[in-house]
């Protein structure tokens, strides 16, 4: 899925492995899209195994509930989770970076807690989370679990260009 408003990717933002396709510039209305992209492409994803489920014995045998059922049980709501990486760029001499992979409701309530909580207050006396001041944060979107892993393993193993004293604060939020 490629960006809508990518930016151009940094020197650093390319040793981590990224290309502009997973690079936004945080306007929110992208990602809402890309959250609803998730979301219908499981009902058809689970509307396809209704279907095929139909054309077998089951669908006689069972009702149209428990079949429903089964179809949701099939397309678990964690296979069509979003991966994010907010970068808030060297503040206090460090990078800081928060991690999300889950669901649009479930990014609302981590970013409220986090802000409620004060977690950014040790970085930021303005306490400013994703979306509040987008000039200070970059956003990173993944579809697939396998370039968000490789994405953290490059955060974690070339952080020391980050700044000048080689400080990186990563902190999951996806559990907020």
């Amino acid at each position: 899925m490629k960006c809508q408003g990518a930016l151009p990717v940094t020197i650093q933002q390319r040793e981590l492995g990224l290309s502009s396709k997973n690079v936004t510039n945080q306007y929110r209305s992208n990602l809402d899209e890309k959250f609803d992209a998730l979301i219908k492409k499981r009902i058809i994803d689970i509307n396809a195994m209704v279907d095929l489920l139909k054309t077998t014995k089951l669908y006689h045998i069972l009702p149209d509930e428990l079949i429903l059922l089964i179809a949701e049980f099939a397309n678990p709501e964690r296979d069509y989770d979003l991966y994010l990486v907010f970068q808030r760029k060297k503040f206090w001499h460090r990078d800081t970076y928060y991690l999300f992979t889950g669901t649009k409701p479930r990014l609302d309530r981590a970013l409220l807690k986090l802000k409620e909580e004060g977690r950014v207050k040790e970085d930021n006396d303005l306490m400013d989370v994703p979306f509040d001041n987008p000039l200070r944060w970059t956003l990173f979107i993944f579809d697939i679990k396998s370039q968000y892993d490789k994405c953290l393993e490059n955060i974690a193993r070339n952080g020391q260009w980050a700044s000048a004293s080689g400080i990186v604060k990563i902190c999951d939020i996806s559990h907020l």
